[in-house]
């Protein structure tokens, strides 16, 4: 067509191309969240068509010992429906007063999924879980999901931390109402401190009443991370699962987060997901689930 096309049109033939660029690379990322989307979709399926886990039958149940002084496995096994199992022929044994239980491992070897077991909110495909009070074991199996998770405070590794003050985030660890008044004040202020947060709400103008932003913005990683630990150490339970507590965090800050932690859960019973090498402390027992599924392949 040499000759035959007017200015305009060689015009946006020449810029076509450039326009063009936007769209394409839009339908690239397109196919890549479709293949995400569909990957999530099918994993979604496969919990929604797996039946669920029934509390047991009232005639089985048992009452759940109090106060929950120690937990144990042996040969459990556990994994999400639709996925390959991670946990296989679990043993480990955690009581309180003697050292935190440490589980280490590589991403994938199953350390979240040994904290939902825990917390009852998965059933073990095999194997057992109790719970006892030192004189008692009592099966998992044989108590409501209900019993099990009032013993237990979790600490998430991203707790979130609402566009609120922190007063209204604190609230949060216990049910309406209970942490109202001088009684519920005081325990806020216990906890902050138990937590390492004294000094920062000794300089915060409106106090317990201040904003802390969308997400905790007006505070650094490390102090979120203590927000959230005063909030598991204000629902004031037994057993404390802690999941990542140094993640993100840099060494000095991380070893200070760890000797508050230490301090204020000094008696009760605890169990902590890491990938610190340096969290595990003389005392502790520590549980390598990346070693541990190396064996049970081997069996």
């Amino acid at each position: 067509r040499a000759g035959d096309l007017s200015t305009p049109v060689v015009a946006v033939l020449a810029l076509a191309p450039l326009a063009l660029l936007e769209p394409l690379a839009a339908i690239n990322a397109a196919l890549r969240h479709r293949r995400a989307l569909s990957d999530a979709r099918s994993r979604i399926a496969a919990v929604l068509a797996e039946p669920v886990a029934a509390d047991p039958a009232p005639a089985e149940r048992l009452h759940a010992p109090r106060p929950v002084r120690e937990l144990a496995t042996e040969s459990l096994s556990a994994g999400w429906p639709g996925r390959p199992g991670v946990l296989s022929d679990l043993d480990l044994v955690a009581t309180a007063g003697t050292g935190w239980l440490v589980v280490t491992g590589p991403s994938g070897t199953g350390k979240s999924t040994l904290l939902s077991v825990l917390l009852a909110a998965l059933r073990p495909s095999s194997g057992e879980y109790v719970v006892g009070d030192g004189r008692r074991p009592v099966p998992v199996s044989r108590l409501i999901r209900a019993d099990v998770q009032s013993a237990m405070a979790w600490c998430p590794q991203d707790a979130h931390v609402f566009d609120a003050s922190l007063r209204a985030n604190l609230a949060l660890a216990r049910p309406r109402g209970e942490l109202t008044g001088a009684d519920g004040e005081t325990a806020m202020r216990r906890a902050l401190t138990d937590a390492g947060l004294g000094p920062l709400l000794g300089t915060l103008p409106a106090g317990l009443d201040t904003p802390v932003g969308a997400g905790g913005t007006s505070l650094s990683g490390g102090e979120r991370r203590r927000l959230a630990v005063a909030r598991a150490l204000l629902a004031d339970r037994e057993v404390v699962l802690l999941d990542e507590p140094t993640a993100h965090l840099d060494p000095p800050t991380a070893a200070a987060l760890v000797a508050d932690l230490r301090r204020a859960l000094a008696g009760r019973l605890v169990v902590c997901v890491t990938h610190d090498p340096a969290l595990p402390a003389g005392e502790d027992s520590v549980v390598d689930l990346g070693t541990h599924a190396q064996v049970a392949a081997r069996r």
